[in-house]
């Protein structure tokens, strides 16, 4: 209908290659009659691919500006949104309508807003892409921060127009990052607070971290843990101890078994003692090496042992009690047990008159002379026998391996005369006596350690009913008046209670 035209065309070549003509027709007129028609064609192949890549990649960059999981904004250098993506939209809570229009400082936190705004004319200055985080405050009012990376948008000649941003919520990240800095802050706190000692060792036995108070314990000099040197470490700890073979064996069984806990207690040559407690270091349930702690427990121990000895020992006189006294007997009786070589011998010993001496010049006269009684029961006998203070003014005395009864009673002689002699107490003169019991281990009736002290103890008052300041020896005799007298009390109770319960029957009926 018209008499130019233009249109484009494939059209195959001789080589079967596809081309596009672009063709420019106009009608040829003689006499107002159409005759013919000129054409003007141009290959345009190049450019029309050329458009067509532009416009696919036009499409690839819509579909990854609306899909992208990260915000995708435009704006002017005024600030105003020019564009938002989808992720944009749930991300601050504004809708792309909502957006476009906005200014950049409706959007970002208020302390942030110099940094979006110094930012953008660094840009426009250098015309450089910048990575930066800032915060910006959501629809619903909660702040989100982003980690944005910019740049400038161009004209076609070259001239700034604007600014496209890339940013992803890392909001979460951060609040992690945070808890986790929160966590290691506490852990180093209490890392460093705490009264025990800890080096973190790998199985290589290289040093990972260990806290000053571990530091200080060991005297290890500074460049060992700077330079993780863990056979130095334990090399220095080893040459601390009393036994450093026994120490750097368990050491290495200890690495021979990752999964193993050990407790132990290390006796240093200044005198301290240290437990250690070590423990496997796990990662995703292996163990890559090993935690130990070390706590100075030196004044336990010291109190601890304090506690035993005082447990076992009088605290007056320093002499063992009647506890460590049985424990004594009791040994000496099992060794005596078919062996003639292993007899013994127990003395019990009473003080006259220390109950008048005691009420008249005061308990503390008295207890300086029951001190000075039982250094001389100690300086009176052997150093393998053994002297105990059972209480009040009686003391016990064990001869382990004696001799004759002639010699047992030489002893008592001594000790009965040792006792004797005068004392000088604040200013006083003293003087005691004591009776004693003896009883002979060979020949004795008598079968454990009980038995054995209650024997010496009957002799005791044998020796104190014939005049004090005297001293008998158990025999088969005495023990025979024991029984007779142990039998009339038994009888006379057993009569007692009979009478009684006949009187009572009397009454009810």
């Amino acid at each position: 209908s018209s008499d130019v035209c233009s249109s484009d065309l494939d059209c195959r070549k001789k080589d079967g290659r596809i081309v596009t003509l672009e063709v420019n027709s106009s009608v040829i007129r003689l006499d107002g009659k159409p005759v013919a028609v000129q054409g003007i064609a141009r290959d345009v192949t190049e450019r029309k691919h050329a458009e067509e890549a532009l416009r696919k990649s036009e499409e690839r960059y819509r579909e990854l500006f609306e899909n992208a999981n990260d915000l995708i904004y435009t704006h002017d250098l005024k600030g105003n949104f020019t564009s938002l993506n989808r992720a944009g939209e749930i991300i601050t809570g504004y809708s792309r309508e909502e957006a476009i229009g906005m200014n950049i400082a409706e959007v970002v936190a208020p302390e942030f807003l110099d940094v979006a705004r110094m930012m953008t004319a660094r840009k426009v200055e250098r015309e450089r892409p910048t990575t930066y985080e800032l915060e910006i405050i959501a629809k619903n009012g909660k702040r989100v921060t982003l980690e944005l990376s910019t740049r400038l948008i161009l004209s076609s000649d070259g001239v700034p127009i604007g600014v496209q941003g890339l940013g992803r919520d890392i909001t979460d990240r951060r609040r992690a990052e945070a808890s986790l800095h929160e966590t290691l802050s506490l852990f180093a706190t209490t890392f460093e607070s705490t009264a025990d000692g800890i080096v973190v060792m790998s199985l290589e036995r290289e040093i990972v971290t260990a806290n000053q108070k571990f530091a200080e314990m060991w005297s290890v000099p500074p460049e060992i843990i700077a330079e993780k040197r863990g056979d130095d470490l334990v090399r220095h700890i080893a040459g601390m101890l009393k036994d450093p073979e026994s120490f750097n064996y368990r050491l290495a069984e200890t690495y021979k078994s990752p999964n193993c806990v050990v407790s132990e207690v290390l006796e240093l040559k200044d005198g301290r003692i240290i437990e250690r407690y070590s423990q496997p270091q796990f990662l995703k349930g292996e163990a890559i090496g090993r935690v130990a702690c070390f706590r100075d427990i030196t004044e336990r121990s010291r109190a601890e042992e304090k506690l035993r000895y005082y447990a076992l020992h009088d605290t007056l006189t320093d002499l063992p009690n009647r506890v460590q006294f049985m424990n004594h007997l009791q040994q000496a009786v099992e060794r005596a047990h078919g062996n003639e070589h292993a007899r013994f011998a127990v003395l019990f010993l009473d003080l006259d008159r220390f109950k008048v001496i005691n009420d008249s010049l005061g308990h503390a006269v008295g207890d300086k002379l029951i001190v000075a009684i039982a250094k001389r029961l100690t300086a009176c006998v052997r150093p393998g026998d053994v002297v105990a203070r059972l209480g009040g003014d009686e003391f016990t005395i064990l001869l382990n391996r004696t001799g004759t009864e002639t010699e047992v009673a030489a002893v008592a002689e001594r000790l009965q005369a040792r006792i004797s002699e005068p004392y000088k107490i604040d200013n006083y003169e003293v003087f005691t006596t004591a009776s004693i019991g003896v009883i002979m281990s060979n020949g004795s009736a008598a079968s454990t350690a009980e038995d054995y002290l209650r024997d010496a103890d009957a002799a005791m008052y044998r020796a104190k009913e014939s005049g004090k300041a005297r001293y008998e020896i158990f025999d088969s005799e005495m023990h025979v008046r024991n029984m007779n007298l142990l039998q009339i009390e038994t009888d006379l109770r057993h009569a007692v209670e009979r009478r009684s319960e006949e009187h009572t029957s009397e009454l009810q009926s």
